[in-house]
């Protein structure tokens, strides 16, 4: 149970899908900041509002239990090659003393400043990637639509300066006709969500 888990923690992580989830496992008298030990480390991975990361760091402070809000950049294939990059928020000795942590499982880590920061940074580089994604899908269509060989323009279009090494696997698969769902669109409508919030 969440209970018998958080009391025999010294470092906590969760990555959950939304907000009601965080608050779920967090909140009420068997969620985790109730039953954490005093001197716990919670590193919350989800990509929520930035009022949830703060709320979360808050109750954990009046407990006497560390909190980060360390949201992740990088979908799964970053995740099998060891390249996700965390985005930081909260006290910063703590973030500094969780780096054997965040070297397991990233290639980089950047400390973005108090609670909070961590996903409004990740909420900052989600804008950049979705739009991104449009800005290709578009410009794509019409280069397809004036005459281009669909595969040759986007196999130049991938090596171009224009698009960010993120989008490149993007466009292999688009160029294999693979659009099997790395960060399922669901995530990235509740993503701008967040943003246009």
């Amino acid at each position: 149970t969440t209970y018998t888990l958080a009391r025999n923690a010294d470092v906590i992580l969760s990555c959950l899908a939304d907000d009601a989830a965080v608050r779920a496992i967090y909140d009420g008298p068997d969620g985790v900041i109730a039953n954490a030990q005093a001197g716990a480390l919670i590193i919350e991975m989800s990509t929520v509002r930035p009022e949830t990361s703060r709320w979360l760091y808050q109750a954990g402070k009046e407990r006497g239990i560390d909190v980060l809000d360390v949201a992740i950049s990088g979908s799964t294939p970053a995740a099998e090659q060891g390249t996700l990059t965390l985005l930081g928020g909260g006290d910063r000795e703590v973030f500094d003393s969780a780096a054997p942590i965040f070297r397991a499982i990233a290639a980089q880590w950047f400390h973005m400043g108090p609670s909070g920061s961590g996903t409004t940074m990740k909420l900052v580089v989600n804008a950049l990637f979705g739009v991104g994604m449009q800005a290709i899908a578009e410009a794509a269509a019409f280069g397809e639509k004036a005459g281009l060989h669909r595969d040759r323009m986007l196999e130049v279009l991938a090596q171009t300066k224009v698009v960010a090494p993120a989008h490149v696997g993007k466009i292999a698969q688009a160029r294999a006709d693979d659009y099997a769902p790395q960060f399922p669109l669901r995530h990235m409508n509740k993503d701008f969500r967040l943003i246009l919030e």
